[in-house]
Parts: structure tokens; sequence; C-alpha cells
């Protein structure tokens, strides 16, 4: 019966001319690196850098008319433009337009060394200096904590052990509590199935090429529908912008680092700590998600 509804060569051919004519189209290789050329818009300053991890201050035309500024937390497996993404099409920007002063703290490639590094060193380090950096530049006594994807963990631990309170207010986007679902995500990272030890030990820092490679199988059909897309609206230049770029935040993945990484799999996704504890292991005694 399945023979007889669908023409199996003529969906052959469609897809074999699809993939024709993205190889062929220079036009849409040209046109990718336009739209490169126009993430993240919103002009900024570097506040501090350590190893490859930067505090950037956004900048603002006019002073910032609320009194808490925000610091962003963005995710370490995708680069953090998704925040500021394209003109008109920017969180950053919709932010300092109501008054806030932003900062973002970007984790950048980390170096051999960070590979032994866990969540308490980033926390203890990075996010906590990035803090008092915010609140030293703007004045502030607090500040708001927006984490997006695993920069919401990050940011969820952080104010869990906020006993200065310096943390105002806690925003988490599309961040994970509970790990543990239906999902192809959650099936994958099983201790049975995912040996998180020797994969680590092995890659050190866990490189983009594992994620670039992986994440397309959790929905295989997702990469004909896109370039589907792509072949029959190749020619609307608005979309093409907003198409481009979201491709290549999705796709140019960045290196995790490796025993945050160890962490993140053992803790999150094979022992959901968060959810069954309440806590999560740290060097100088747990996040306890009560607070």
């Amino acid at each position: 019966m399945l023979e007889e509804t669908l023409d199996v060569e003529a969906i052959q051919q469609e897809y074999a001319k699809i993939l024709n004519f993205l190889d062929a189209s220079t036009h849409l290789k040209e046109r990718r690196e336009q739209v490169r050329a126009r993430i993240a818009p919103s002009p900024r300053t570097e506040v501090f850098r350590e190893h490859g991890v930067t505090l950037y201050r956004y900048e603002r035309q006019r002073p910032a008319t609320l009194p808490v500024p925000m610091l962003i937390i963005p995710s370490f497996v995708n680069k953090p433009f998704i925040m500021d993404f394209l003109e008109n099409e920017s969180f950053v920007a919709a932010m300092l337009e109501r008054g806030l002063d932003v900062f973002i703290l970007e984790w950048g490639d980390p170096t051999p060394g960070q590979r032994r590094w866990g969540f308490d060193v980033y926390l203890r380090t990075y996010l906590d200096r990035a803090v008092r950096r915010v609140l030293r530049a703007t004045g502030a006594e607090q500040l708001t904590l927006a984490g997006y994807c695993l920069g919401g963990v990050v940011a969820t631990l952080h104010a869990t052990r906020d006993a200065d309170r310096r943390i105002r207010n806690l925003v988490t986007m599309v961040s994970p509590t509970n790990f543990v679902d239906h999902g192809l995500l959650s099936w994958w990272a099983r201790k049975e199935h995912f040996d998180i030890d020797r994969i680590v030990d092995t890659y050190g820092n866990m490189p983009a090429s594992f994620f670039s490679s992986s994440f397309p199988w959790l929905l295989p059909g997702a990469y004909l529908t896109k370039m589907r897309t792509l072949y029959d609206r190749h020619a609307d230049d608005r979309f093409l912008e907003s198409f481009l770029a979201l491709d290549i935040w999705g796709t140019e993945n960045t290196p995790f680092p490796g025993q945050v990484f160890r962490e993140l799999i053992s803790l999150g996704y094979q022992q959901n700590v968060l959810i069954k504890d309440g806590t999560w292991p740290l060097e100088n005694g747990p996040a306890r998600l009560a607070e």
C-alpha cells in the first residue's frame, strides 16, 4: 500500500535536486558570511578577561533608568550571540531599551588547563568575580542574574549560595533543573549508554565537533526540513538573514570544559540530583535548591 501512495523515485530526485542546488549556489555561501558580519550588533566594551572567559558591558546612549543591572550567563555549548542576535532581533537591545545596564559573561574556548575545573571553580572564580565587577562598575548593590540554557544551571547554582544577597532576581531561560524526561537526549545520557568518565578522560575538553555531529540526530528529519525550507525561500532576503544566522548559531558549536561536562552528565542527566536530593554537590558544600 505504501509503494502505491509514495513515488519513491520522485522523492529521491527532488532531494538530489535540493542538494545540487545548495552545493552549486555561491550566493548562499556569500550571503552566509555577510550575515555572520551582522550578528551581535550591539556595541560593547570589555570589562575583564581571565583565560578565555570575558565580561562585557553593553554600551548605552543614555544612563540606565533602572537601578538593578543585568548579568547574562550564556550556555557553554553554543555561541552566546543568541542573546544579541540581529538588528531588531536582540534580547540585549530590548533590555537596553527598557532602561537596564546589561552585561554578559562569555565562556570562550576552554584552555587545556580548564579541563580539570568543575562547576565549583567556575562559580567561585569567573562568575563570582563577574558579579563583583558588575556591581562595582554600576554602583548597584544587587543585580539580576539571567541564565540561558546551561548558563541557567550555573546561575541557579550561584544564586543558591548568595550569602551576601547580591542577586536581586534570578531569570532562567530554557534551562534544565529536572534533567530526566522522555526525550532522546535524556535517554542517550543514561549511565548504561554513556560512559562519561571514559569520554572526558579521552577528550579532556569536549571538542565542538562532538556536539555538532551528535545533536542533529536528536531530530533526524529536521535536516531535510531545513534544506527544503531553504530551497523554497532562498530568494526571500529577510527570511534568509534570520535563517542563516540561526543556522550559524545552531551548527557552529563551541568546546565544552571537560570536568564541567563530566559533572553535568553525571550529576544532572544520570543522577538528577537537583530533583532527587534538592542539592548539587560542590567543593565548599552543596548548592541547595531550597535556597
